[in-house]
């Protein structure tokens, strides 16, 4: 039996086509997951991409991988799980080795894992990098000197992205920057990708409600002042460009030279899934005020 409700309550997708296609396909699901936070990662003649694989059973993010074979993402596998929310696995290579750096705003933490075979499959935590940190979405990108990271933090009245500087031999993390707004409207959509010899940063809109739409932006390395609008994407335009007419909300596009993927909300409206948002907000709920705990402590 479906019911009315005023409370959004939706499953996120992803889809994907490559540049020359107008039709998108949806990525392969297993049952009782879905899956947002598309990020593409490109190892010499294999193409990967990782997702948040939220299982609704138990109400948490874990972190998944697809290979793409034969013009076809496969099935996601789970590949990094944790006690606690994991999200937007931003990957990247360093000295010959891939290492991952996912959300785990939910545990206070920001951590870097190493990947132990060819497939990415298994993955080590390396080190934790900072702790009693609230960051979201960091997006990782190479610089000539090493690695920039991009880190989001939301305040009750301003938005924060700290440009910080990865070293990975000593398991540190340095900030060089800063930029603030008082609107929603900066934090990382994605890893930022380059288009016709030009480097761009996708971004998130919240500033009305959670996935908004996403901005494009010319990046500026990292000096963000200098960025520039110069693309939206909307759930509007999703439509008129193929995705499903159902699509609510976006946030988060991966881009590389040969496809395009992207995220989308669709709505729901059934006893059983409102039922298992009140789990999902009671878990967030019960993390929040252990920060709050810990922070008293401290």
């Amino acid at each position: 039996m479906s019911i009315k409700t005023n409370m959004r309550i939706g499953i996120w997708n992803v889809s994907y086509r490559k540049h020359n296609e107008t039709t998108w396909r949806p990525l392969p699901c297993v049952k009782d997951f879905w899956y947002a936070d598309p990020m593409l990662f490109n190892r010499k003649d294999r193409k990967f991409l990782f997702l948040e694989a939220f299982d609704e059973k138990k109400q948490i993010g874990k972190i998944a991988v697809s290979e793409y074979k034969n013009n076809y993402f496969e099935v996601p596998k789970v590949v990094l799980q944790r006690p606690y929310h994991l999200s937007y696995p931003s990957v990247f290579e360093w000295k010959n080795k891939i290492y991952m750096l996912p959300e785990s705003s939910q545990n206070r933490t920001m951590e870097l894992y190493v990947a132990e075979d060819n497939d990415l499959v298994n993955w080590r935590k390396k080190c934790v990098l900072l702790d009693h940190v609230r960051y979201v979405d960091t997006t990782v990108v190479s610089d000539k000197d090493g690695m920039i990271l991009y880190a989001y933090e939301e305040f009750e009245k301003k938005y924060v992205t700290h440009i910080m500087k990865l070293d990975i031999d000593k398991e540190k993390v340095y900030e060089i920057g800063r930029t603030e707004s008082l609107k929603n409207n900066e934090r990382p959509a994605g890893n930022i990708f380059e288009y016709q010899a030009k480097k761009y940063r996708p971004l998130q809109v919240s500033s009305r409600c959670y996935g908004e739409s996403i901005t494009i932006r010319e990046y500026s390395e990292p000096l963000l002042e200098r960025e520039k609008d110069v693309y939206s994407i909307t759930p509007c335009s999703l439509h008129k460009d193929g995705i499903v007419k159902n699509a609510l909300r976006t946030h988060t596009l991966a881009y590389d030279r040969d496809i395009e993927v992207i995220d989308y909300l669709t709505e729901y409206d059934s006893w059983k899934n409102i039922f298992r948002n009140f789990l999902r907000r009671g878990r967030n709920g019960f993390f929040k005020i252990r920060a709050r705990i810990q922070r008293c402590k401290n």
